[in-house]
């Protein structure tokens, strides 16, 4: 998977570019209040920048997109670095003095300490929620090994506690290895034509292997615990034997989305409606052109209060854009990184680049 660096470099110079079409730069003009330059500081992101300089950040994707294939070597911006508004021709660059890193554009290169940590393109805990969360097939997550019960008659369990576990452990190396513990959540159904899409799991804590009787009863101890423990929940074999962190994640390339249409599946968090930083399900995914990284825009016919709808006919608007987190072929689950109205099941999505602003 790509790093946030492509769209570092994109994000400080695509109105540098003197090719830029006409409609980019009208529909991502720079704030009058945007200041002649920046210090990046630590717990910047691209995205926030982005708000610091344009007056939509929403069109954040499509301005850097405009100079991807132009930019071939990967650059980040890292605490230290400045970055210039130049007023009379439009454009952001970075200062070439002045900042914790050097650069030179052709041939690109660079030279920065090697403790500097470079800029997310959004804030790490943005993804946290979403990060604990997977997608598996209905059959899947049904054959998953499932907790039966705890020692001393436990109904709940935490760190230290032992359980029992009933199924089919998935490799031999299972034994050796440190087991997620998930709780199933509702599935999800396609608003479209009622079709069961999968079925997403929450990661609630760590289990490592103790016992087995030769069957398909095996002991566990809990080893950590973000919420009770319960009968029922299900083990899988966790995917990296380092901890989960923000540090050792593999980053995520923002990008805009295909041209596709789909609509909100499922609301992971429970309840009517989603806000800034939940996490949604789409009945959409690699095979509409969704990967991890895509942007896409929730759109809602909006109605003007008291005018006359015959006269005065709903228009399409851009409620919210979303990050996908992970695609599947037909589901995907996806961050609200901004919301302007409360999104629900059925509403529409569609790529950032579709989106009537």
């Amino acid at each position: 998977m790509e790093k946030f660096s492509t769209a570092a470099v994109c994000l400080c110079l695509a109105l540098a570019a003197s090719a830029a079409p006409a409609t980019a730069r009208e529909n991502c003009e720079f704030l009058a209040s945007a200041p002649d330059e920046h210090r990046v500081a630590r717990g910047d992101t691209l995205w926030g920048l982005a708000a610091t300089f344009l007056k939509d950040p929403w069109c954040w994707p499509q301005v850097w997109e405009l100079n991807r294939t132009r930019i071939r070597d990967p650059h980040w911006i890292y605490p230290g670095q400045v970055i210039l508004f130049d007023r009379s021709r439009q454009r952001l660059r970075l200062a070439a003095t002045g900042s914790a890193a050097s650069e030179r554009l052709s041939p690109s290169a660079r030279s920065t300490p090697v403790n500097d940590v470079p800029v997310p393109a959004i804030d790490p805990e943005w993804e946290r929620f979403g990060r604990q969360l997977r997608m598996l097939p209905a059959r899947e997550a049904d054959r998953l090994p499932r907790i039966l019960g705890f020692s001393e008659r436990r109904r709940i369990a935490g760190p230290g506690d032992i359980a029992l576990v009933e199924g089919e452990l998935a490799t031999a190396a299972a034994t050796t290895r440190r087991h997620e513990v998930l709780r199933m959540l509702p599935p999800v159904v396609d608003p479209d034509d009622g079709s069961l899409l999968a079925v997403p799991l929450q990661r609630i804590g760590l289990a490592e292997y103790l016992w087995t009787d030769g069957t398909l009863l095996h002991r566990f101890r809990m080893t950590s615990a973000e919420r009770e423990l319960a009968a029922g929940d299900r083990l899988v074999l966790a995917e990296d034997a380092a901890p989960a962190s923000a540090d050792n994640r593999p980053p995520v390339q923002l990008h805009p989305a295909p041209p596709f249409e789909g609509r909100v599946a499922s609301l992971l968090h429970g309840g009517r409606w989603a806000a800034q930083h939940d996490v949604v399900a789409l009945n959409r995914g690699r095979q509409a052109g969704l990967d991890g990284g895509s942007l896409v825009a929730v759109v809602r016919q909006v109605r003007i209060a008291g005018h006359d709808s015959l006269h005065h006919p709903a228009s399409p608007q851009a409620i919210a854009t979303l990050l996908v987190l992970e695609a599947h072929e037909q589901v995907s689950l996806a961050l609200v990184l901004r919301s302007a109205d409360a999104i629900a099941v059925g509403d529409r999505v569609r790529s950032v680049e579709q989106a009537p602003r």
